[in-house]
């Protein structure tokens, strides 16, 4: 009853329309410091300020439910109707609340069984993914992304030679969650975060560029995959959310390079 009235009240929180200052360190939608401020970040830069501290407080109650072992699957729907109670606001916000309640459904088992073993023990914010993706935005995105507990015996790319992500954070984030949920196919994944980074820079159109990515992750997977199909899934909405600033640096780039080649040329021939 007393969890039932805690979402209750943080869903009521979602209809105000006061803005109340939530800073990162007061901030629960996290299992660490990375994933905290990754979360932290997407919904700051997604949703409208008065929208952080309600979100908040789905977290904190959703916590508080795991801790009291009331179920998972009540705990992470009740976690999302949380979510979802929350008004319009934008396309991109809107993706940011789906993603969180993806990854509570896709991770949420590790940290519930962790609250099992610990009890009382507040162990269980998960988000998603953030992403905002490679050359490509994966905020995460993403997307957006998740409680990383997995670990598995593949061979794996090293982080320093992973390509989603556009800075060391996200990139983090992207390559933690890839390695825990698509062991097997890392590899795979790079080459097709690489493959998508140089459509953008060859400027070969957006639109192409991301659904040839999109195909690319589907493409890696040679059956269905309940733990690795959400975040491939994710890392492609993420893309054709965020990847239009990625896609107008890469036309500068371009750009640029063509400028100074004409110079090299005026100056060689001139």
């Amino acid at each position: 009853m007393e969890i039932a009235i805690l979402f209750a009240i943080s869903a009521a929180a979602l209809l105000t329309t006061s803005v109340q200052s939530v800073s990162v360190s007061e901030f629960t939608c996290g299992v660490d410091k990375l994933t905290t401020f990754a979360a932290y970040k997407m919904v700051s830069r997604t949703c409208r300020a008065a929208q952080l501290h309600p979100v908040n407080e789905c977290c904190r109650a959703h916590d508080r439910c795991y801790d009291q072992q009331m179920g998972q699957g009540y705990c992470d729907k009740t976690f999302c109707d949380c979510l979802n109670s929350q008004p319009s606001a934008g396309i991109k916000c809107k993706a940011t609340r789906i993603g969180m309640c993806q990854a509570v459904k896709a991770f949420g088992h590790h940290a519930y069984k962790n609250a099992v073993v610990l009890l009382i023990m507040r162990v269980g914010r998960v988000i998603l993914y953030l992403f905002s993706l490679v050359a490509f935005q994966i905020t995460v995105f993403a997307i957006l992304s998740a409680a990383v507990l997995l670990t598995a015996s593949a061979q794996f790319v090293s982080f320093p030679e992973f390509k989603c992500g556009t800075n060391k954070i996200t990139t983090a984030i992207a390559y933690r969650t890839a390695k825990a949920t698509c062991p097997t196919q890392l590899e795979e994944i790079n080459e097709c975060c690489r493959d998508h980074d140089e459509c953008y820079d060859d400027q070969f159109g957006r639109k192409f560029c991301d659904s040839t990515f999109c195909g690319c992750l589907q493409n890696t997977m040679t059956s269905y995959d309940e733990k690795c199909d959400p975040t491939l899934k994710n890392m492609c909405m993420a893309v054709k959310l965020f990847g239009e600033a990625a896609y107008k640096r890469a036309t500068v780039r371009r750009k640029r390079a063509a400028g100074n080649k004409s110079a090299d040329l005026d100056r060689t021939y001139g």
